[in-house]
C-alpha cells in the first residue's frame, strides 16, 4: 500500500484537518442544499470506522505522533518514573523514553484475548491510550463541527469497536 496514511495522533494532521473541516462547514453552508442537512457523518481510518491504519494486520502505530501522545498518556496516568517502571515492572523505562509494544513484543507475549495485568500492563496501556486518541479525535471534531455549522445539527459516526474484533 503506496498511500500516504497519516496516524490518528498526529498534531499536524488534527491542524490540518481543522482547516479543511472549517472550510467545509464554510462552503457547504453557502449551499441552497445546506438547509436541509439535519445531521452528518464523520470518519476517518481503516473503512472510515476509526480504525488505525494497521489494524487489518493487527499493527501497533508506532509512529512519531503516537509515541508522543503514549508518552504523554503516561505522564498524566503514572506521573512518575518510578510508578511506570513499578507497573511495567521494567526499571528502564521512564516516562521520557517509553515506546509504543511493537509486534515482536507483543507476539513474545501471551497473545490471548485476555491480557495478564501484571505482565502486560505496557500492552494494556498502549491499547487504552490509542483508544483514546482515536475518541478524543472524534469528540473534537464534533464539537469543531458544531462550532462552525449555522445551526444544531446530529453529529454520528461509526465507532466503539474491540480491540481484536476479528
Amino acid at each position: 500500500d503506496k498511500r500516504k496514511l497519516h496516524s490518528l495522533s498526529s498534531k499536524k494532521w488534527i491542524e490540518d484537518t481543522t482547516e479543511v473541516l472549517k472550510e467545509f462547514c464554510q462552503r457547504l453552508s453557502a449551499t441552497k442544499e445546506a438547509d436541509r442537512l439535519f445531521s452528518i457523518q464523520f470518519c476517518d481510518g481503516v473503512s472510515h470506522e476509526w480504525h488505525y491504519w494497521g489494524f487489518m494486520d493487527h499493527e501497533p502505530d508506532c509512529s512519531a505522533p503516537m509515541t508522543n501522545y503514549f508518552r504523554n498518556w503516561l505522564k498524566d496516568k503514572y506521573q512518575t518514573d518510578t510508578a511506570l517502571q513499578e507497573a511495567w515492572n521494567d526499571k528502564s523505562v521512564t516516562l521520557d523514553n517509553a515506546n509504543v509494544p511493537g509486534m515482536e513484543y507483543r507476539k513474545a507475549q501471551d497473545n490471548s484475548l485476555f491480557r495478564d495485568i501484571t505482565k502486560e500492563r505496557r500492552i494494556i496501556d498502549y491499547y487504552t491510550a490509542q483508544q483514546d486518541s482515536i475518541s478524543d479525535d472524534i469528540v473534537y471534531f464534533a464539537e469543531l463541527f458544531k462550532k462552525n455549522w449555522p445551526r444544531k445539527i446530529i453529529i454520528g459516526t461509526f465507532y466503539g469497536y474491540f480491540f481484536t474484533m476479528f
